[in-house]
């Protein structure tokens, strides 16, 4: 059995410099001076980078075959369908120099087993998936999120305090979870992505119709998220009830039908309108907030665009 491992992590590869490493590059960067915080970038391996001024210290290649060192850790931010690729890469290029080194994935939807050649060299495999949104450079949205972390029981001390040097939150998953991470991947998906295509696409209406969106969308916007987050406050043994008004759960038929109409013209309006409210139907009709002859009439309504 392995013993406990107590090594810390102070120096960081990354590998792809995507809105993710990107953003925690930038963050290890800013933050690398910090009594609190002694990570430290040794290298960025990245294809597509080459804005060096940036990180003025650290040496930046454009592949494996340039690095001459390992550091603590080894962060792989590339594409979720070349993570494995990366994995086996290293453990060709490196092999027993991987030996007690961090290697970390962040995809949220895989496990430790893309990492699987690493592990042949004893490395410790980690995948740690940061609970966020990613835009921008901007890392103070690092700031409390949580890590669904998957890695070693001997290694959970160093990776909480590898997170927490991140600012986040570490958060072990349970072996439920592990078995399914699709669809723990599935939840982050659907409260960011889904939400964003859903104020953009409002924004883009706002545009067509010539209305102001700071004016108009923010605060509807607004009030609406605030609505969710009051169901999420509630206790566990209070049943959640869906803060939907609108003329769907009011099955008000007619309105969507005018709805439908003035949006005939724009493909895209159209087709937008209608799954997302099918998405929607299904959901009120799962939290009875509509009746069986409500939804089946609202589905029709919606279906007629195909």
């Amino acid at each position: 059995m392995k013993s406990e491992n107590t090594n810390e992590i102070n120096t960081i590869g990354i590998i792809g410099m995507g809105k993710v490493g990107n953003c925690i590059a930038n963050f290890i960067q800013n933050n690398s001076n910090a009594k609190t915080n002694s990570l430290k970038i040794s290298w960025i391996c990245s294809k597509h980078f080459f804005n060096d001024s940036v990180f003025p210290n650290t040496n930046i290649v454009n592949n494996l075959n340039e690095i001459t060192e390992l550091p603590d850790a080894i962060m792989i931010f590339t594409s979720d369908d070349l993570i494995k690729k990366t994995s086996d890469d290293l453990a060709k290029h490196f092999k027993e120099k991987l030996n007690g080194k961090y290697i970390i994935h962040c995809a949220g939807a895989y496990g430790i087993e893309l990492l699987s050649e690493c592990k042949k060299y004893n490395a410790n495999t980690v995948a740690a998936h940061p609970f966020q949104t990613f835009f921008s450079n901007d890392f103070s949205c690092l700031e409390n999120i949580v890590w669904g972390i998957e890695c070693e029981k001997n290694d959970e001390i160093i990776i909480a305090d590898f997170v927490k040097s991140l600012n986040g939150n570490p958060f072990f998953l349970p072996e439920n979870i592990l078995l399914n991470k699709a669809f723990y991947h599935t939840v982050a998906v659907v409260a960011s992505n889904y939400l964003a295509g859903v104020i953009y696409f409002s924004s883009l209406l706002a545009d067509e119709i010539g209305i102001n969106k700071n004016d108009f969308l923010k605060p509807i916007i607004n009030q609406t998220v605030k609505n969710s987050f009051s169901e999420f406050e509630n206790s566990e043994s209070v049943k959640q009830i869906f803060p939907i008004t609108g003329p769907i759960v009011r099955a008000n038929s007619e309105t969507i039908s005018k709805h439908l109409e003035t949006l005939k013209n724009n493909e895209t309006f159209l087709n937008s309108y209608s799954y997302f409210g099918l998405g929607l139907l299904e959901l009120a009709k799962k939290d009875n907030v509509i009746n069986q002859e409500n939804y089946s009439k609202i589905k029709e309504l919606f279906l007629l665009i195909k």
